[in-house]
């Protein structure tokens, strides 16, 4: 329907502003925890969310501003230029959610990530179902959709506080090279399913 339509480019972005970085969080992470060395997990996460949040906050900006040209030329729905445009605040939000899931399991606090993940599914359906049974038809879908991914966000990141980790965070270029040397690959096999699923989103 319109819904799935209207998330489906934000999704898409969703899926491709990491370049891979999850991914290689995942797995750095998880050899750091099997070392005994959890903390420094931080600092992984540090260079591979200043990357991805730069990334997911550009991909939102032009998202919104293409909205009615993704509408028209994209989904040929050129009514929900609005729904796309508020579709793509979710972009960010569900970046973040991405990248601390990863994080949480590559540390072993898989926990962590599935209150993340429940959080999200929860919130997003009880929304969704309230506000379109309020009327607001896809309208209430997208809201739903947003704010349980904003919620989610809230939810992981005070999960990943309450880790108390003591480390000096800082840019690393060598740890960001090691990282994308490792999670390019499988972002280019992941940009690809993702690319068709978008194509086959827009022929509907």
């Amino acid at each position: 329907g319109l819904y799935s339509l209207a998330i489906a480019t934000p999704a898409f972005l969703t899926s491709i502003v990491d370049f891979g970085l999850a991914f290689s969080l995942l797995n750095f992470c998880s050899k750091l925890s099997s070392e005994k060395r959890k903390e420094d997990s931080l600092n992984y996460l540090f260079n591979a969310g200043l990357i991805t949040l730069t990334v997911a906050l550009i991909a939102t900006f032009l998202s919104v501003f293409f909205s009615s040209y993704i509408a028209s030329k994209v989904i040929s729905r050129p009514e929900a230029s609005s729904l796309v445009a508020l579709a793509s605040i979710s972009i960010l939000f569900g970046a973040v959610v991405n990248l601390l899931t990863y994080f949480f399991v590559g540390i072993g606090e898989s926990r962590r990530a599935a209150l993340g993940q429940a959080t999200l599914g929860v919130t997003k359906g009880i929304l969704q179902v309230l506000l379109v049974a309020l009327g607001l038809s896809t309208l209430g879908a997208i809201l739903g959709h947003v704010f349980g991914t904003i919620l989610a966000v809230v939810v992981s990141v005070l999960l990943m506080l309450k880790l108390n980790f003591k480390v000096n965070l800082k840019l690393n270029l060598s740890k960001l090279k090691e990282m994308l040397s490792y999670g390019l690959p499988i972002y280019i096999s992941t940009f690809v399913i993702s690319f068709i699923s978008q194509y086959q989103a827009s022929l509907i």
